[in-house]
């Protein structure tokens, strides 16, 4: 396992060897939902969307399929963000939008990192999957949704 970091963002020039820092340009809005020993603290969606400019798409989904589960947001709320937080340029924006696009097509959420990564995994060319007509375990009606 490797080291945690930690990374803030600040609309001062900042310099630490202890953790990233990333400028926030003027004019962000960043929420303040608490202060936890005097650091502000943004909430659940603007942290997502902050995510979705530093993370591989793969470990936003995880995290943000995550967060819909525990009820942190909902999609009409990260939506809300993007659309206010958006910009030409701006990361995140594009990584958090389309996940908000192929979650609404789905009837339900993945509740866990294996049920939000099958899909891919089974889409690639390596991988081989008898069909539901053959016993393969799987309900027809994910084979149909996934194929």
């Amino acid at each position: 396992m490797e080291p945690s970091v930690i990374e803030i963002s600040t609309p001062r020039f900042l310099r630490s060897w202890s953790v990233v820092v990333h400028r926030a340009t003027a004019g962000e809005t960043q929420e303040v939902v608490a202060k936890k020993r005097g650091i502000p603290l943004t909430g659940v969606d603007q942290t997502l969307f902050d995510l979705g400019g530093v993370i591989p798409l793969h470990h936003l989904e995880v995290v943000f399929d995550d967060a819909l589960n525990r009820r942190l947001t909902t999609l009409p709320s990260l939506e809300s963000t993007v659309n206010a937080q958006a910009r030409s340029g701006k990361l995140g924006s594009g990584a958090l939008r389309k996940l908000i696009e192929s979650r609404s097509e789905l009837a339900a959420i993945p509740e866990s990192a294996l049920e939000t990564k099958l899909p891919d995994y089974c889409r690639q060319p390596t991988f081989r999957f008898r069909s539901p007509s053959t016993k393969s375990g799987m309900p027809a009606a994910l084979w149909r949704e996934w194929t």
